[in-house]
């Protein structure tokens, strides 16, 4: 798993190095909404709630984009008061069909540290990938909405949210 962590960890610094040579402006993010348990995480909690933020990065014009974004959530234990509390950060690369259209999907890859606490807290490497839509409501504000797939070796989640992104 180390060797996987390395690798992507190096892949989206050589895209982060990139990104001067033909970048387009950068944006803000935030949003939230639910976060839904899966595999064996779905038989310890419930659905809860998750919130993001972030900061992103046009590369070129057809589409490519790399974003740092932070995450917390919790999730009410299925037994007792209990709730399992999830924070993160990850970097990801993804790209933009259409990005012409008022209203265009995308798809995105990440990789990062997401720590669990319910009792104790632990931190692992965690992974993600996502499918969203993007529709552009004025010049340089944008809602989205995403499903997306965040897990490491023990916590498995669906986050299903949507957001605000702001272009600069």
């Amino acid at each position: 798993m180390k060797a996987v962590s390395k690798l992507v960890a190096g892949g989206l610094f050589v895209a982060a190095l990139a990104v001067p040579a033909h970048a387009q402006g950068p944006y803000v993010f935030f949003g939230g909404g639910a976060s839904i348990p899966v595999g064996s995480s779905s038989d310890h909690v419930k659905t809860g709630w998750m919130a993001t933020g972030g900061i992103g990065l046009d590369i070129g014009t057809r589409g490519l984009f790399v974003e740092a974004e932070g995450y917390y959530g919790q999730n009410k234990a299925k037994v007792g008061d209990e709730k399992a509390k999830l924070m993160g950060g990850l970097g990801a690369i993804g790209y933009s069909f259409m990005r012409e259209k008022k209203a265009h999907p995308y798809v995105l890859a990440g990789a990062g540290i997401l720590s669990s606490k319910n009792g104790e807290s632990e931190s692992q490497f965690a992974y993600s990938g996502a499918l969203g839509l993007v529709v552009s409501v004025a010049t340089k504000i944008n809602l989205w909405v995403e499903g997306r797939y965040l897990g490491t070796k023990d916590v498995k989640i669906v986050p299903v949210m949507g957001g605000l992104s702001i272009n600069f």
